[in-house]
């Protein structure tokens, strides 16, 4: 289930942007934006540079790549796999943590994996999404471990660092829910002495301070769009992001307050065990924490970015394993039916008043995708360009990354052009005048289905006088990339009904050109 078909789907956007970065780093060492062939990776008119190297992310999924790349070869499963291997380390390092457990609690957290298509989803992406979600639990894991001996930090702080260069925000949430558990518990338990301060904290800061020096957002127009919100704008987005960590199935949060009050209601017959209130309180601090820091903004969409929840996704799995175990009173005939009902179908999470879904098993219409993928655009419109158009043609993709940058990856022969809206930055002075916009017209264009229009747009504002172009080609696939692993943005089915003559991509040769 993990690494089955792991190369079958074009690398969609996001994923195609890092494995480009890694084929540069590969081919520099460095996380450049002027790859050897050519072609520039200037997402959104440059916003990631800082002068011509990529600087607003950072570092650690670009050079697992690379590292995939240089061993394996350049494509896709080979850019998901070292993504895939930390899946499964994690999923490993959750089951040895609770391998003593009770027999019925590690069937619940067996099943709870096994059955979480979510996980499944994010593991498989060229994504920092596995790297970040290791580090994460490596980092619990030392935590909770820490007796005393100075290994089990030194390991916390290896992994921290790992999981800054991952994720900037996803290192805040995690280190500021530590903070309040150790103040709360774990301070009760053992303190650090000034050794210890200094081997959590010195690797850190010189390896942390470095990359970010380097890798800073805030150098970048990236980092000036932290905008302002009201009051009532991040109550909103908390509320969205404790809701919707049950809409994708991280945990079941009915399940697990129904469980967490019994327990308070029974709680001199059968303590509620400290992990509980920890780990549930853990989860409210970083969807905190992460309210404080994200960009996103309500006006624009419905759903929370979940994506940068995902060091929740394995102690939502366990809480929720707990919840099963606790309501099923002890006895193993109840855990059975009461696991199968949680993990393998949405019900629990109410999943029948969910309109883009309804009550479905998401594990089993995971795994039909798996055993019989749906169509994709990307690879469908690369094999049509490999075919036509000739090694060094211009082509134009009219929808940004949502398309340049996977016909990048798939079809690097070509130079996609078009990426700057002009040379008003230094770096820019030199480049081709095929990557600026209006100063050659591109052999090519390409446009997913209503992007036709944005391509119209900036024909009439950047266009050459009598130049025109001609539609060479629709390519019948259903133009949208609808495998990516937000289950609210997913379809695991086939879309067959629409519209031939809008929804599909279209492919327009400048008229006069030989081409292939």
């Amino acid at each position: 289930m993990l690494f089955y078909n792991l190369g079958r789907y074009s690398l969609w956007g996001d994923e195609a942007l890092t494995a480009l970065k890694g084929t540069g780093v590969m081919e520099t060492g460095d996380t450049t934006a002027v790859l050897k062939n050519g072609n520039i990776i200037a997402w959104a008119s440059g916003r990631e540079l800082v002068g011509l190297k990529v600087r607003a992310m950072p570092p650690a999924m670009f050079y697992a790549t690379a590292a995939s790349f240089s061993v394996f070869g350049v494509g896709a499963w080979q850019a998901r796999l070292p993504f895939a291997l930390c899946g499964l380390l994690t999923v490993a390092l959750m089951l040895w943590w609770a391998r003593r457990a009770s027999p019925r609690y590690l069937f619940a957290l067996s099943l709870g994996i096994i059955g979480n298509a979510s996980m499944f989803l994010y593991f498989r992406n060229c994504r920092y999404y596995a790297l970040a979600v290791l580090a994460a639990t490596v980092v619990a894991w030392c935590y909770h471990r820490w007796d005393g001996r100075k290994r089990w930090l030194a390991g916390l702080a290896a992994a921290s660092s790992v999981l800054f260069a991952a994720h900037y925000s996803m290192y805040v949430m995690v280190y500021t829910a530590l903070f309040v558990d150790f103040i709360v518990w774990r301070r009760r338990e053992r303190r650090l002495a000034v050794g210890d301060w200094l081997v959590v904290w010195l690797p850190q800061i010189i390896i942390n301070t470095a990359v970010f020096l380097i890798w800073c957002p805030l150098k970048t127009p990236t980092g000036d769009s932290l905008l302002t919100k009201s009051l009532l704008d991040r109550l909103t987005l908390w509320w969205w992001h404790l809701r919707d960590l049950n809409t994708v199935e991280y945990l079941s949060w009915p399940l697990i307050l129904l469980a967490f009050m019994i327990s308070a209601a029974r709680l001199k017959k059968t303590p509620l065990p400290t992990a509980v209130p920890r780990a549930l309180t853990a989860i409210v601090i970083m969807t905190l924490v992460l309210t404080g820091v994200t960009n996103q903004l309500t006006s624009v969409t419905s759903y929370a970015d979940v994506r940068y929840l995902l060091p929740v996704l394995p102690l939502g799995i366990a809480l929720t394993a707990w919840a099963v175990c606790r309501l099923s009173f002890g006895h193993i005939v109840l855990t059975v039916p009461l696991a199968v009902l949680v993990f393998f179908s949405n019900i629990t999470h109410g999943g029948m008043f969910f309109k883009w879904s309804g009550a479905r098993s998401t594990a089993w219409c995971y795994v039909r995708e798996l055993l019989s993928p749906n169509p994709e655009p990307y690879r469908p419109t690369a094999d049509w360009l490999n075919a036509h158009a000739a090694p060094g043609d211009t082509v134009y993709v009219g929808n940004g990354m949502n398309g340049c940058y996977p016909l990048m990856f798939l079809a690097p022969q070509l130079r996609y052009a078009w990426q700057l809206n002009d040379r008003s930055r230094a770096a820019f002075k030199d480049l081709p005048p095929v990557h600026i916009k209006g100063e050659v017209m591109p052999d090519w264009l390409v446009g997913f289905g209503p992007y036709v229009g944005q391509l119209q747009n900036d024909l009439r504002r950047y266009g050459a006088p009598g130049v025109n172009y001609h539609l060479a080609a629709k390519v019948d696939v259903f133009w949208p990339e609808l495998y990516r692993p937000e289950l609210f943005w997913r379809t695991f089915s086939p879309i067959t009904s629409y519209d031939k003559n809008r929804d599909v991509v279209f492919i327009f040769k400048r008229a006069g050109e030989p081409g292939k």
